[in-house]
């Protein structure tokens, strides 16, 4: 039921507690087999404004019991590293049918009901990682963020698991992003700052040389160059250029959705990831 649950408000976060209820009450009834699939979106589907968390339930419900075939030979070349492909919908939907039904602590036993060739490291990883409905997978807040910060200036910044759990309802790969991504956006403005200081200090010197023509006439002549043309351009042209409309590539918002997650090995290389909602562990 969590994990269902999870599916409803990750497309509305909205419900009000009656509403939530009426939701929770008929998805039991749906999967003890009292009410139909129609019976069942008459009533939520209104009050959810999607059908999506509903197929995926089904899609879960539907799970076979014949494992997937192991990820082939010729596909573990094109993906250049043995048994490191992304998980599909359908490896998602195995692991939590056979967690539900088999619980938690028998992964050799869940890996082998999934198949694909997963193991029983990649099984517990996957779930606890990003489909554990308990996980927090809202927009960090600014208190979030101070959080964190304390956090890594307590225990280091390669203690990540502690970090989680001072956090709380976060997991360890979702802190080491968000530090990341604070600290990229830290480097990004002191970068930005220090043009604004250089061509504030530029845009004053010209500023106080119009202000002041006596000084310039005393000064010996010299011919305007390209480069003094284009200076004075710059400030004729732009002269409300201090009113910077800065942004980023990856800003820190927090009332944005974070970026998707790609492999958390490779998080090192790039600082572009593609959903808060997916970490893709192989």
């Amino acid at each position: 039921m969590d994990i269902a649950i999870s599916y409803v408000t990750e497309v509305n976060q909205s419900l009000n507690d009656d509403e939530l209820n009426t939701v929770k009450e008929n998805l039991q009834k749906y999967i003890d087999l009292e009410i139909t699939d129609d019976e069942l979106e008459k009533i939520v589907v209104p009050l959810v404004k999607s059908s999506d968390p509903f197929q995926r339930i089904r899609d879960i419900i539907s799970v076979g019991s014949e494992p997937l075939s192991d990820f082939s030979l010729a596909e573990e070349k094109a993906s250049r590293r043995r048994r490191t492909h992304s998980w599909s919908a359908s490896e998602d939907n195995r692991l939590i049918f056979a967690i539900h039904h088999d619980g938690f602590g028998g992964w050799s036993k869940v890996a082998a009901f999934v198949g694909n060739g997963r193991t029983r490291s990649q099984c517990s990883q996957r779930w606890h990682r990003t489909l554990d409905p308990r996980i927090n997978k809202n927009n960090w807040s600014s208190e979030d963020d101070k959080k964190l910060i304390e956090a890594v200036q307590k225990y280091g910044a390669n203690t990540w698991t502690k970090v989680a759990k001072y956090i709380g309802a976060r997991t360890d790969v979702q802190c080491r992003y968000r530090y990341l991504l604070i600290q990229k956006h830290e480097k990004n403005i002191k970068k930005l700052s220090s043009g604004m200081k250089t061509k504030l200090v530029s845009s004053q010197k010209l500023m106080k040389q119009k202000k002041d023509p006596v000084a310039v006439k005393t000064e010996p002549a010299t011919p305007t160059t390209v480069s003094d043309e284009s200076d004075i351009f710059l400030v004729d042209s732009e002269p409300n250029f201090f009113e910077f409309n800065i942004s980023f590539e990856e800003p820190i918002s927090h009332d944005v959705a974070e970026p998707q997650w790609r492999n958390i090995f490779d998080i090192e290389d790039s600082m572009s990831l593609s959903s808060n909602y997916d970490i893709y562990l192989q």
